[in-house]
């Protein structure tokens, strides 16, 4: 036999251009004299697969290749079967490992066959079980390009013909997923056979990756594979089917195809759940419904699980249910009969043993209405007959279940009655008694209400026959004679009356007495109808509905007015909220008859008038509308037209429902819709909105849209919605129909109906934005076919940005922000893109009291003050901050609710210790006071009103000024320790605190006293009048007796001691004397608030105090004349202060000083007037002329920090100054000092004032040239500047170039001469004073052009061809340094100035960012040389610069280094590195930065280690660099890696971190988070040295490197059962790593491995590395042996080196050097030995290789070997220490300790069981891992 081999062994020996030559390949061919060409061509193209390499060729010359030689073969052998060629791949060792094998496969075939690939071969059983799942698994993922699975295979998972049953959008899901390879019937099969077999990790792990891919495909597929043979595949299938049943958003797709490929297996899951939960039919009907098989269901069996589904179906309107019934006896005949009645004698038997017992619900309740149905339907059959005992236990079970709804259901066709006849008999004898007067009717009501509650059968069955009775003659009542009608309609009412009746019956009742009602005056039942209705009208009120629907009587009202009037009072109480009970009256659809009132929700329960009137719904819009219910067999019908109605035959269903409704019924509809379909069928709403667009009718759709708001305005007040997530899926599906109701069909929704803002904002006050959130959302979404409401849309964009609001600050939970996001996608919007708005930013909850007004900033009314009852009103800390205020220039306060309410709480502390005693105190003095001067000075006064005015006024005077008085020194020093302390807490610092603590305080201190003074106020004043009511009354006594005696109260003169003697003018008189009158007026006429200072002293903006006081104009804001006439006064009074202090500047002074008090409160007081914005512009203008007029520099900070604030608050300010000051032809803005203290206070920008200068002073314009000198000389020539160069730059350049023609000019060119001396002077050792000028003058130059809006890149250009002119060479360097100095120390010089902007500090810094990509794009070279050479020679050189800048700073400034500039510096350069458009520098220069990050390391630069880790992790850098590839970028990022390790491993060694030490270790651990997440290959390759500095210690981190594996490949599952590491082909690969060589070769071990390999002298080699390791003197690696005595990074190079060469030579493990050297070693190291050297082992069990399955079975193996107790705990010690701690884990350490534990060997070690708690933790261990 010939060998199979021989073509392939020769065609590898030859040649290149041989073997691409066809005829050469003939004749090496015919030379072979092959005789099985099948065979050796098959192993020929298999080698090419699996190793893609041939002769010495890449990738791509292999198609060419093999296609020659199939060529080549086909001439010699021509008969020559391919498909036996393929067969004959199932070789032992053939498998493919990529797409590009199976690329060579199909290439192969094509070459020399035009037929399809045969695909069909590798679906068939094969021997090698492992190379035939290598073409399956590359088949899967191979692109159309390549292989259309569905062209080649012969069998379809999902068919063509399967989509007509599919409903649409399972149709559009179906088309989609049928052009996937899993839809590949063929293919499914052949991996399903491969789970049996040595392939069943792999296979397995492919039907788990399907499982998330194609759940659809899958499961269908497994179903239609018969006979399924393999155990763990049945359940597989089993566990996709009850996916889909539990709820899956293509359940409906797999149910429907399902029944209709295999009904029988989904029939039997549906059982199977059934038996396990009777409970599940529900949810079985909901998927069979969406299905839309529930017809064909019900004609299977079994009949239990069947009769069970048909009767939930009914009771959800989805069957008519006595059609099914008679259809079923139809058909089974007697079976279905005797299988119904042992049904429901079982279901009524459990249902009775439930109630009994009293336990929890095991299967669906049973409804009298189906059972009526069931027994209705049987009794008419002649089956019964043969049933006649189980139908007469089902009765009489029905009578015990249902005694309180007329004891069994109403049968009222029935031939033989439900009751026995003696029973029957004795209720026809009560009936006899009545109507021959032998028993009142009371008294027949009163033994029906004993009946009832009887335990007795018979008593029970009697109650239940008189009112079946009763309810039954109904119909017959128009021919009863006048007495017997009256005695029954009374009895009728008494039922209703004395709750005899519930639910159905109730329900029956009272539509029967509205019918009755609705009649003609003049007939019976009218009389009947008013009768019964006398006897229950007083529970009305429990059913307002059905009152409304009385009321709308017009015959009641002319014919019993008196009854008429009692409807209308018991409708006014229902109104008043007096209603308790609500059963949903006539609520119900099943409740036959005429008129009833639409619900506003089936399970909404009561509905009152008070309510409609919230929701903006007239009685005109509900009730007017005629609401006719329609009968029985009509809405059958279009229940049954709903049922079925599809797109396919909407036209037709259409007119069947058009022909069936009518005007009358639109609302019974309207509810049936939305109650029963829209609101729980969410997948129908575009089906259903079809429906009504082909309805067309306008009244239908205002029912349908009424009906909806009704329905949504109950679920959102509805407690049970924020509780319930059924609830809320009913009004998310209610939102979505609302909005393509609506919005969709650009119809706008009233305000009054919904207003989606007062909606949210309601709901993040309530703590209910779970149920508004996501109904808004809903409703959002629609607008998406909206071309109205549509983005921009203004209304739409303002409730979006309220949303992104609470997205962005409210805390919401994931669920709701993804609602969010779901709604901005549907809308094409990015979150980025749309600013939120800033409605909440400083909003508190609106819970507010009675007391309170309904929104902050609105006075309480003297009514409802919160401080009536003392300050207990106002203790709660969110009603408290609604009137404190919170500075917003306070950065601390900016958006922190959090802060605000912990303060005001302490705030509230503060009332309740401090105010209370002090309300108490002086309101006490105060009354008592007042009392007995009113007394004495009123003794002679008649009037009590005279006494009363005079009272309050001077009570309240000396109650609010005493508590004044006495709290507001005490509560400013509680207050200001508490706040202190409590930001404190926060790690505030200490200096910031107390000013911040003063701020507040200040701010808030007379609010917090106004409070105190209020409330004493009013308690003064009750107790006042409680005092002198003795007096009042005598003067009401004496006012009522009409004499005309003078008053005098004689009870003053008792009241005075005789020992006494007043002054005469304060002796009692008859009645006031003028002066006494004078003083009473004026207190009368200056209430309160006797002092305007302090009035003026205290306020908030937008704050009103609570006082009684009402503002002027009637309690309108104070207007313009007024306010304007207190800021004139603060403005005198700031004068006068500043007069009187001794400081120079503002910031001398005290923050609690009045002066900045007053700075600050003039916000305040002007946010409260009608035009705020006009007051404040006015007040600006008043401010701007003091401060020019000012003669002090203290005067000036003042005027200026009041435009500050005024700036602030009305940002509109800041335009009219600059254009006043910088614009204005006006003389008198020439004041330097002046426009230099608003230049401070960032009020004006000096670049604007600049450019507006050049003019004046190139016309020689005196005034301005010395306001320029002025400006340069106390602006940047003083101590401390106010600005920099680039800011008056071109009033510098002007002076320095200008010839000195005057003496301004010649004085502005000696201020110039100063200035150049003074930017000299520090670098008076390197260059001239000229070269320094003109290089500060051309990077200033070039700033303002960076900071200039309208720059572009030719305005760039010219300027670098300018700086290239003016620069040499050589003064480049310079050049680029004196920038770097400029950019660095302006941002430390400016950095802290609170009056400018952030962005003013980094100006320089970025402006020099610029400059550098500026001038790398604009360099050109000299010479010959590469312009890019020369370009990148630059960058290379501005870093080395930069360095040299920051490495001269950091050595300087030691601990005050300032690392932020350099890092914002870097990061510039950076980032414009990466926008530029050059290819062919980038990477160069990215490597030249990498090079200097190298360099700025933080083991040099310390002070610059979280900047540098900053940049290390810049996302314009390292994903920049490691894309360079293996070669360039990968070892430039290690050497940062390692760079990073070597600082902070030593950090972390020593266990203890400080708050420092904490972040960056969070920084470290974040960035090689992003190296595992999105470059895990680099990871992989530079593990061991990585690991290597990682202090032994970091557990965690060291698992995070070793857990990386490539992105192209599946982890098996370590918990698997059948898991064998080394069957995965994953554990063939050996992986590339980074070479160990130059480790060992430093530390001396290179000579000595290389002679272990030649003599395999093992215990040599061990000694020389036990000697090697130990030597840790070495210097370079003092701090990785700082805490050891071992040179760990010897011991890691040495075990991965010896090992990869045991892996490389294939030695068996125990055989291996590896295992000999560490069974050698462990004997004789100590514990710390054995423990890194067993880490070194550890350190290379990662992802599935080659590597990871030796040193996993090296581990094991030794654990095995030895019979040393302490190495096997030392080896179970170091899997634990990687095990216990948080994820991630590496695979292979997970696979390898789970092997351990598994050994019988493991457990019977004592080191297990040493002791409880080690017992317990690998108890814990082996649990978790069985569990998972």
């Amino acid at each position: 036999m010939s060998d199979p081999w021989i073509l392939t062994r020769t065609l590898e020996k030859c040649d290149t251009g041989t073997t691409m030559q066809v005829q050469a390949l003939e004749s090496i061919i015919e030379k072979l004299n092959i005789e099985d060409w099948h065979s050796a061509t098959a192993r020929f193209i298999g080698s090419v697969a699996r190793d893609l390499t041939f002769a010495g060729r890449g990738p791509q010359d292999i198609i060419q290749h093999i296609a020659s030689v199939c060529i080549a073969i086909v001439r010699k052998a021509p008969t020559i079967s391919w498909l036996e060629v393929y067969k004959n791949l199932d070789y032992e060792g053939f498998s493919i490992q990529s797409q590009e094998g199976l690329v060579v496969l199909v290439h192969c075939w094509r070459s020399t066959q035009k037929e399809s690939f045969p695909i069909q071969v590798f679906f068939k059983k094969w021997q090698n079980v492992q190379g035939q799942f290598s073409v399956l698994r590359e088949i899967f993922s191979a692109p159309s390009s390549l292989l259309v699975l569905l062209d080649v295979t012969q069998r379809q998972v999902i068919r063509t013909e399967d989509l007509e049953v599919l409903t649409e959008k399972s149709k559009s899901f179906a088309s989609h997923i049928m052009n996937e390879p899993c839809n590949s019937l063929d293919l499914l099969r052949g991996l399903v056979e491969l789970v049996d077999t040595h392939a069943e990790t792999h296979a397995s792990l492919m039907l788990n990756h399907l499982v998330q891919k194609e759940p659809e495909l899958l499961c269908l597929g497994l179903c239609s594979i018969q006979p399924l043979e393999s155990p763990n595949i049945q359940k597989q299938r089993m566990r996709l089917i009850d996916m889909f049943l539990d709820g899956h958003e293509n359940s409906d797709l797999v149910v429907s195809l399902l029944w209709h490929r295999s009904p029988s297996t989904l029939l039997e899951c549906f059982l199977d759940r059934y038996r396990r939960d009777p409970l599940s039919v529900s949810q079985i009907l909901d998927i069979i419904q969406e299905s839309k098989i529930l017809s064909q269901v019900l004609r299977s069996k079994p009949y239990f699980f069947i009769l069970d589904l048909a009767s939930l179906a009914a009771r959800r309107d989805f069957l008519n249910l006595e059609k099914w019934i008679e259809s079923s006896i139809d058909i089974h005949g007697e079976g279905f009969v005797g299988a119904s009645l042992e049904f429901w004698k079982h279901k009524l038997n459990n249902e009775l043993v439930r109630r009994k017992d009293k336990t929890s619900v095991v299967s669906v309740a049973v409804c009298a209405d189906v059972v009526r149905s069931f027994l209705n339907a049987l009794s008419k059959r002649d089956y019964v007959a043969s049933f006649e005992p189980l139908f007469e236990q089902v009765k009489s079970l029905c009578a015990q279940l249902f005694p309180n709804e007329m004891n069994a259901p109403d049968i009222t066709n029935a031939e033989d009655s439900l009751f026995p006849p003696e029973i029957e008999e004795e209720v026809k004898q009560y009936f006899e008694r009545l109507y021959n007067d032998e028993i009142a009717v009371e008294r027949i009501a009163m033994l029906l209400q004993r009946f009832k509650d009887s335990k007795i059968s018979k008593e029970q069955q009697i109650f239940a026959c008189m009112v079946h009775t009763l309810l039954d003659e109904v119909r017959y009542f128009g021919n009863y004679p006048e007495k017997e009608l009256s005695s029954t309609a009374r009895l009728f009412g008494l039922l209703v009356q004395l709750h005899l009746v519930s639910y159905i019956p109730l329900r029956a009742a009272l539509k029967h007495v509205l019918d009755s009602v609705q009649q003609a005056p003049d007939s019976k039942l009218y009389a009947f109808g008013i009768i019964a209705l006398s006897q229950f009208v007083s529970r009305l009120p429990e059913w307002p509905q059905y009152a409304i629907q009385l009321s709308q009587v017009e015959s009641i009202r002319l014919t019993h007015p008196k009854l008429a009037l009692s409807i209308e009072k018991a409708l006014d109480n229902s109104n008043s909220g007096k209603s308790e009970t609500s059963p949903n009256v006539l609520l119900n659809r099943d409740a036959g008859g005429a008129k009833s009132s639409s619900p506003l929700l089936e399970k909404g329960g009561r509905v009152m008038q008070k309510e409609l009137d919230r929701q903006g719904l007239s009685q005109r819009d509900i009730i007017n509308i005629p609401y006719d219910v329609p009968p029985q067999h009509l809405q059958d019908r279009v229940s049954f037209i709903i049922n079925n109605i599809s797109q396919g035959n909407l036209e037709n269903k259409t007119n069947e429902l058009r022909e069936v409704l009518t005007e009358s019924n639109f609302r019974w509809f309207s509810q049936y819709l939305v109650v029963r379909r829209v609101s729980i069928e969410p997948n129908y709403h575009q089906l259903y909105m079809q429906l009504l667009d082909s309805l067309n009718n306008h009244q239908l759709n205002e029912c349908i849209l009424n009906e909806t708001h009704a329905n949504i305005n109950i679920l959102l007040k509805s407690e049970k919605t924020v509780q319930l997530s059924s609830e809320r899926a009913l009004l998310k599906n209610l939102g979505s129909w609302l909005g393509a109701l609506t919005l969709a069909k650009d119809i706008a929704i009233r305000q009054k109906d919904i207003s989606f803002q007062d909606l949210l904002i309601d709901g993040y006050d309530g703590a209910r934005l779970v149920v508004v959130i996501p109904f808004v959302c809903k409703v959002l979404e629609q607008t998406r076919h909206s071309k109205v409401f549509r983005p921009p849309n203004p209304w739409l964009m303002n409730v979006i940005k309220l949303l992104l609001e609470l997205y962005l600050h409210a805390d919401l939970k994931l669920n709701l922000k993804f609602e969010i996001e779901v709604m901005l996608n549907a809308l094409k919007l990015n979150i980025e893109d749309v600013e939120p708005s800033s409605i909440l930013e400083n909003r508190f909850p609106k819970e507010l009291p009675s007391g309170y007004a309904s929104q902050a900033g609105q006075p309480p009314t003297k009514a409802d003050s919160p401080v009536t009852a003392g300050v207990s009103g106002v203790l709660d800390p969110n009603r408290l901050a609604q009137y404190l205020f919170f500075n917003p220039a306070l950065t601390v306060f900016a958006g922190q609710n959090t802060i605000k309410l912990t303060i005001a709480s302490i705030v509230s502390d503060v009332l309740r210790e401090i105010g209370e005693p002090v309300i108490a105190r002086s309101s006490s003095v105060a009354a008592l006071s007042s009392k007995e001067l009113l007394c004495k000075d009123f003794a002679s006064e008649s009037d009590e009103t005279s006494l009363r005015t005079a009272g309050d006024a001077m009570v309240k005077s000396l109650a609010g000024n005493l508590a004044l008085v006495t709290s507001k020194e005490p509560v400013r020093n509680s207050l200001l320790e508490n706040v202190h302390a409590e930001l404190l807490h926060h790690g505030m610092p200490a200096a910031d605190a107390k000013e911040v603590a003063l701020i507040f305080v200040s701010d808030n201190l007379d609010t917090v006293c106004a409070f105190i003074e209020k409330a004493s106020v009013d308690k003064a004043c009750e107790e006042l009048n409680l005092a002198l009511a003795p007096s009042f009354a005598i003067r009401r006594q004496y006012r009522e007796s009409m004499t005309s005696k003078p008053f005098y109260d004689a009870n003053v003169l008792g009241r005075l001691p005789s020992s006494i003697m007043l002054p005469e003018i304060l002796q009692p008189t008859r009645g006031l004397s003028a002066e006494q009158r004078k003083v009473y007026n004026w207190v009368t006429n200056v209430p309160g608030k006797n002092k305007q200072d302090s009035e003026l002293a205290y306020s908030a903006p937008a704050r009103v105090l609570p006082t009684d006081q009402s503002p002027p104009n009637g309690g309108l804001p104070p207007n313009r004349n007024q306010t304007m006439t207190k800021c004139e006064q603060i403005l005198s009074k700031v004068a006068a202060y500043v007069s009187q202090i001794e400081a120079q500047h503002l910031s001398e002074i005290p923050l609690g000083h009045d002066i900045t008090l007053f700075i600050r409160q003039m916000p305040a007081i002007i946010a409260n007037t009608s035009d705020p914005a006009s007051l404040a512009l006015s007040l600006s203008q008043k401010t701007v002329n003091a401060l020019y007029s000012s003669q002090s520099q203290l005067q000036r900070d003042c005027y200026s920090s009041l435009l500050h604030v005024l700036c602030q608050a009305f940002p509109k300010i800041l335009k009219e100054l600059n254009g006043w000051i910088t614009y204005s032809n006006d003389e008198r803005k020439y004041d330097a000092m002046a426009v230099l203290s608003l230049v401070q206070n960032g009020i004006v920008p000096l670049k604007g004032l600049d450019v507006q200068l050049a003019q004046p002073i190139e016309s020689n314009d005196t005034n301005a040239i010395n306001f320029g000198v002025a400006i340069i000389q106390h602006g940047l020539l003083c101590e401390q500047p106010l600005f920099n160069l680039h800011d008056f730059i071109v009033t510098t350049a002007l002076f320095d170039d200008a010839s000195p023609t005057s003496d301004a000019i010649a004085s502005a060119k000696d201020v110039i001469g100063e200035l150049k001396k003074l930017i000299h002077a520090p670098l008076a050792s390197l260059t001239t004073l000229e070269d320094v000028w003109s290089y500060h003058r051309l990077f200033a130059e070039w700033i303002r052009l960076f900071d200039h809006p309208l720059a572009s890149d030719k305005v760039y250009q010219a300027f670098i061809d300018k700086i290239n002119q003016d620069v040499s060479q050589d003064g480049r360097i310079l050049f680029i340094r004196l920038a770097i100095e400029y950019a660095v120390q302006h941002y430390i010089s400016f950095r802290g100035n609170a009056g400018l902007s952030k962005q003013y500090a980094t100006s320089p810094i970025d402006a020099f960012a610029k400059l550098v990509e500026q001038m790398i794009l604009r360099e050109t070279a000299s010479n010959d040389e590469d312009n890019n050479s020369a370009k990148v020679v630059l960058a290379t050189q501005i870093l080395s610069i930069t360095v040299l800048c920051m490495a001269q700073r950091h050595e300087v400034e030691q601990e005050k280094f300032s690392q932020k500039p350099f890092l914002r510096m870097l990061s510039g350069i950076m980032m414009n590195v990466c926008k530029m458009n050059a290819p062919d520098i980038v990477p160069q220069i990215l490597v030249a930065l990498g090079n200097t990050l190298y360099t700025l390391q933080p083991c040099y630069f310390p002070g610059f280690a979280f900047g540098w880790l900053q940049l290390v992790s810049h996302r314009s850098f390292m994903p920049k660099l490691l894309h360079l590839g293996k070669s360039k970028g990968w070892p430039l990022y290690h050497k940062l890696v390692l760079a990073l390790l070597s600082f902070f491993g030593p950090i972390l060694q020593s266990g203890h971190l400080q708050r420092s030490g904490r972040t960056f270790y969070r920084g470290t651990l974040r960035t090689l988070l992003v190296l595992l997440h999105d470059f895990p290959e680099f990871l992989c390759a530079y593990y061991w040295s990585i690991c290597d500095a990682i202090p032994s210690t970091c557990v965690q981190l060291r698992n995070l490197i070793l857990s990386a594996f490539p992105r192209n490949m599946y982890l098996p599952d370590p918990y698997s059962l059948n898991l064998k590491m080394g069957d995965l082909f994953e554990s063939q690969q050996i992986p590339d790593i980074q070479s160990t060589q130059p480790m060992l070769t430093k530390a001396g071990l290179m000579g000595a491995i290389d002679e272990l390999a030649h003599n395999d002298d093992v215990h040599a080699f061990s000694e020389l590395l036990l000697a090697g390791i130990q030597n840790v003197n070495n210097a370079e690696n003092d701090t990785k042996t700082l805490h050891s005595r071992f040179n760990t990074s010897v011991i890691n190079a040495a075990i991965l080196y010896v090992g990869a060469t045991d892996v490389t030579e294939s030695r068996a493990v125990p055989q291996s050097h590896a295992h000999q050297i560490c069974t050698h070693l462990l004997s004789r190291l100590d514990a710390e030995g054995c423990y890194l050297l067993l880490n070194a082992v550890a350190n290379h069990m990662r992802y599935p290789n080659r590597h990871t399955y030796f040193f996993s079975s090296l581990m094991l193996s030794l654990f095995e070997s030895t019979d040393d107790s302490q190495v096997k705990e030392r080896i179970t010690r170091v899997l634990l220490d990687r095990l216990i701690v948080h994820r991630p884990h590496p695979w292979g350490l997970l696979v390898t300790f789970i092997e351990l534990i598994k050994s019988d060997n493991f457990w019977s070690n004592s080191f297990t069981k040493c002791s409880p708690e080690i017992e317990r933790l690998f108890q814990s261990v082996a649990r978790s891992i069985q569990n998972n």
